[in-house]
């Protein structure tokens, strides 16, 4: 599982390093073993399409390039699948917010590993692919799963804030029994009720007693860096954008190995 976060500490050197041998010997180490993982289902590798790979070297061996390709394609397809599925297990929430969230990004995300498939195909000569049409495609899809999933994160640290608020009104008032919860719930303009340093020190507490919210948003809000740039909406420097992707494959790493981490329904 850290051979993901190791690619992409392979673009980092590639911009102060100009021995692009070394480089690229060290990076076809790494996509071997990527290519190694796919019958292990790894959910961290198998998730990073291949227009997302860095790219080191221009004199990588391309045969070894399209076996990797061949074997990690199968591992996408599979991936798509699992999307799929999780889309129809999520469409069954009672949140209606996070119903549409958390059924619309899986269904993105199998369509741009749908995309990125027909992108392998142009580039192992199965057909004649605009591969520049298909690439955009891909970065559009993987663009809009992340607003998606940041605007899901945005509800849940709301849902945070107010959980917040309504906690410290119960210490203030000793019983909360003359609150109405429900109104509360639905009543957004508390926000605009207390100061900016009181909203900022709500925010700091419910993140610090929810990690996983946090660690999502920081893990979203990494990825979105590389559509931003791929599609010339926020130019980015290519080492900011591969230490962007670092940070995400650990966070992604410390919720697999410690699934309490993660962040759920």
């Amino acid at each position: 599982m850290l051979i993901g976060a190791l690619l992409y500490t392979c673009v980092v050197p590639d911009m102060t390093i100009h021995d692009t041998d070394t480089v690229g010997q060290i990076y076809m180490v790494l996509e071997g073993l990527r290519a190694m993982t796919s019958g292990r289902k790894d959910p961290i590798l198998g998730f990073l399409p291949s227009f997302l790979m860095p790219q080191p070297s221009q004199a990588l061996d391309k045969h070894a390039k399209a076996k990797a390709g061949r074997e990690s394609s199968v591992f996408r397809l599979g991936n798509t699948v699992d999307a799929v599925q999780a889309a129809r297990r999520n469409i069954h929430l009672s949140d209606p917010i996070l119903r549409f969230c958390l059924t619309i990004v899986p269904l993105s995300r199998a369509v741009y590993f749908i995309c990125d498939n027909i992108l392998w195909m142009g580039a192992v000569g199965l057909g004649g692919i605009d591969k520049e049409k298909w690439n955009k495609r891909c970065n559009h899809y993987y663009f809009f799963s992340l607003i998606i999933s940041l605007s899901r994160d945005v509800y849940e640290i709301t849902l945070l804030l107010r959980e917040e608020t309504l906690a410290q009104k119960s210490q203030q008032c000793k019983s909360i029994n003359h609150l109405n919860t429900n109104h509360v719930q639905r009543d957004f303009g508390w926000a605009l009720k207390i100061s900016s340093e009181d909203f900022f020190m709500l925010l700091y507490q419910s993140l610090k007693n929810n990690p996983p919210v946090l660690l999502d948003l920081i893990k979203n809000l990494c990825d979105l860096s590389l559509p931003l740039d791929k599609l010339g909406i926020f130019r980015i420097n290519p080492g900011v954008v591969s230490l962007c992707g670092l940070i995400s494959s650990v966070v992604s790493i410390l919720t697999l190995t410690h699934p309490a981490l993660k962040l759920r329904p």
